[in-house]
């Protein structure tokens, strides 16, 4: 191969790797029990991690180095070498951990000695990777309504030839009830692409502040303040969302009164007095919050690790505080999400709630949920009858390979006692602190 092709692949490659592919091989170098007892090496490695991604491949000083970690204002380089040990045992750890638990990553994150920065550097060609450029806004199209339409007019279409024979499982004949309406809602995505251009996590009330107008948007961290406020009044949703919806409806052909609604149409009316179906998480259905207190399991996203994860609030034994999405070899990836089944908040009707640390993670949710076999399976360890069902939640974990979610599998489950949750059974393996 010429140096031309080389440089060309090289090339290829750095365009290749993304910055949340980045970000996301940091916060697992982070998580392993290489780094876990090291904070002061952590901090430095965050640092400099966060400097690349903004694309600022200055070297960082020793003493800004020595403000971050220790709060010192005046340091001497000359006449201290605190900061040059800590930074050569990060560059140790590094090196263990890529001979280790790191062995089979694709590429590798260095300091290079002599300079305080990061470099990340392909397994295949030697040379680093440029940091990536500051991030421009990328426009938004409006294909995800159409889609949502035709996967609801398909639907609809389809409902006329469907057998009534078919049967669903007890969950979705909890939400598909014949005497009332239905509301399923699909999740903002707008409201979550804003939260992660500013790196921050907006509240129920923030949004509520957002639907009226009023809402201030801290856009002083970014430098697209024009273009946020133009995003802010669009309306959208994500395929993978809009395909959830199709397949819970194609689940339950005996609904009759069923209102397909944007997180952003909801009211608390709708949560009062419906049967409601929740897509996604808080930071796109911020809705889900009115009903985190009853909740064990959580999904959420972590502003300083900027990466989703599912949180157990009560975990018991064999389970983990924290379950975090990993990559194991590029193309596959194991994601977690939760089912819940709850009251609404008046206690006439259901709310389900499916969210996974991915869109794909919810896609499997989905699925599981409409997999009569398995949903029947777990309600009678939970000794639920037929008639009604009692409050439930379950976490789960799904391989998603090629973006495609495989049949996801449930690690953890609760029953309701009132509002108070009560350990059923848990399977501990898979769990991801």
């Amino acid at each position: 191969m010429s140096s031309k092709q080389a440089a060309s692949k090289e090339a290829g490659e750095a365009l290749a790797i993304e910055r949340e592919s980045v970000r996301h091989l940091v916060e697992q170098i982070l998580a392993s029990e290489e780094f876990r007892r090291a904070p002061r090496q952590s901090q430095i490695l965050r640092l400099l991690t966060d400097r690349w991604l903004a694309g600022q491949e200055a070297a960082v000083s020793e003493q800004e180095l020595a403000q971050a970690l220790y709060g010192r204002q005046e340091y001497n380089p000359t006449e201290e070498s605190v900061v040059r040990a800590e930074v050569g045992n990060l560059r140790k750890r590094l090196d263990r951990y890529f001979a280790g638990e790191g062995k089979h990553h694709p590429v590798r994150v260095i300091v290079p000695r002599g300079h305080y920065r990061l470099e990340v550097v392909s397994r295949r060609w030697s040379s680093p990777l440029t940091a990536p450029p500051r991030p421009r806004l990328r426009v938004v199209m409006a294909t995800t309504l159409l889609a949502t339409a035709a996967l609801v007019v398909g639907w609809m279409a389809g409902r006329a030839g469907a057998g009534g024979g078919r049967q669903s499982n007890p969950v979705l004949r909890a939400v598909f009830r014949p005497d009332g309406d239905t509301c399923v809602v699909l999740a903002d995505s707008v409201w979550a692409l804003l939260q992660d251009l500013l790196n921050w996590s907006g509240t129920l009330e923030d949004y509520e502040r957002f639907r009226s107008g009023s809402l201030v948007l801290p856009v002083d961290r970014t430098p697209l303040s024009k273009e946020l406020a133009v995003i802010a009044t669009r309306t959208y949703t994500s395929f993978a969302d809009a395909k959830a919806a199709a397949l819970l409806l194609e689940a339950h052909p005996e609904a009759r009164s069923v209102r397909l609604r944007m997180a952003r149409e909801l009211n608390l009316r709708d949560l009062r007095d419906d049967a409601v179906i929740l897509l996604g998480s808080a930071r796109s259905t911020p809705w889900v919050e009115l009903f985190r207190d009853q909740l064990t399991f959580w999904v959420e996203y972590d502003v300083q690790t900027r990466l989703p994860r599912v949180v157990n609030r009560r975990p018991q034994a064999g389970e983990s505080p924290v379950y975090l999405p990993t990559d194991s070899h590029g193309n596959r990836v194991t994601a977690y999400g939760v089912v819940a089944l709850l009251h609404n908040l008046s206690g006439s009707g259901r709310v389900l709630w499916i969210a996974g640390t991915s869109s794909q993670a919810t896609e499997a949710g989905v699925e599981l949920v409409t997999d009569s076999e398995r949903m029947s399976s777990m309600l009678s360890r939970l000794g639920a009858g037929e008639q009604e069902l009692p409050d439930f939640e379950l976490l789960y974990r799904a391989d998603i390979s090629r973006n495609l979610p495989r049949q996801a599998e449930i690690l953890a489950w609760r029953g309701h006692s009132g509002q108070a949750p009560l350990i059923v059974q848990s399977k501990a393996g898979g769990a991801q602190q």
